[in-house]
């Protein structure tokens, strides 16, 4: 991550993010209780039903904006292609 701070300075924000994320998810790696390994599986849940929201947010906006004739046919499909993507990629 520093290397990648190094090389985009210009895109400190999303280094950041990417830095965040997996600092969090390298919390979670490791011998666990069970109390713990509960505590784990259901922030994963509550993580999974939030990324699933904000996707559900999204292509919600997007068809607002298609439908007030901000954007374009097009320029919807290819941004639902990429919310579509994203849902794979994070198994919502």
């Amino acid at each position: 991550m520093d290397d990648l701070a190094t090389d985009y300075p210009g895109h400190m924000e999303l280094v950041d993010q990417l830095r965040a994320r997996y600092d969090h998810e390298a919390g979670h790696i490791g011998p666990r209780s069970g109390d713990e390994r509960d505590d784990v599986q259901q922030e994963e849940v509550d993580h999974l039903e939030i990324r699933a929201a904000v996707v559900t947010a999204q292509r919600e906006a997007v068809i607002r904006l298609r439908d007030d004739g901000v954007i374009s046919d097009d320029v919807l499909r290819r941004i639902e292609r990429d919310l579509d993507l994203e849902a794979i990629r994070t198994g919502i």
